[in-house]
């Protein structure tokens, strides 16, 4: 009777054993869902200012003159999620941002205004590229590629060659080139 007892009390413990893993798996699943979900949300301009900070954290981190020098001494996560979420265009908007104190507004604040009024153009190409492929019957990115779009961003093009030359434009835009510089033109000099 002993054996049983002992041999049932063994089943219980490797029941709850496995109960417990399993409501771990459930949890790990469960966060890795929401963690998708919450990245899928992201649009492609936030992706685009997200990867921008970071590569821009770092950098200065690669400039710095002293080895302990770590990403979180630029600004921290936090602060980075913040300026995603509020998109700080002017020096008292930064000053809003948690976790920017004087000497990293100071040292970093006009690099991410910056940064931040890039995206904002980005965005403005973008919604222009939705509105311009919507009249033509088109997705966005059968107008053009999202790295096309952040090639003319990088590249601001002046004259129609130079928006030709833009990798995967030229056979894009056809007949539509001059509409397309007008109207890129006019939202780089709106930005």
């Amino acid at each position: 009777m002993a054996r049983e007892i002992r041999a049932g009390g063994l089943n219980m413990s490797n029941e709850i054993r496995a109960r417990e893993a399993d409501a771990e798996r459930q949890r790990r699943d469960k966060y890795q869902r929401r963690k998708k979900k919450e990245e899928a949300q992201q649009d492609f301009m936030t992706k685009a200012l997200s990867t921008s900070l970071k590569t821009y954290k770092k950098q200065k981190v690669a400039e710095a003159r002293w080895e302990d020098f770590k990403p979180y001494m630029v600004f921290d996560n936090r602060a980075l999620q913040d300026i995603l979420v509020k998109r700080p265009t002017t020096r008292e908007e930064l000053h809003d941002v948690f976790g920017l104190g004087r000497k990293k507004f100071r040292d970093h604040g006009p690099d991410i205004l910056r940064l931040v009024r890039e995206n904002e153009l980005l965005r403005s190409l973008n919604n222009w590229r939705e509105a311009k492929a919507k009249e033509r019957g088109l997705t966005a990115c059968e107008l053009f590629s999202d790295k096309a779009l952040e090639a003319i961003l990088k590249k601001r093009p002046a004259t129609e060659e130079e928006l030709r030359n833009i990798h995967g434009l030229k056979s894009k835009i056809g007949g539509m080139g001059q509409d397309i510089l007008e109207d890129i033109l006019e939202i780089v000099r709106s930005t």
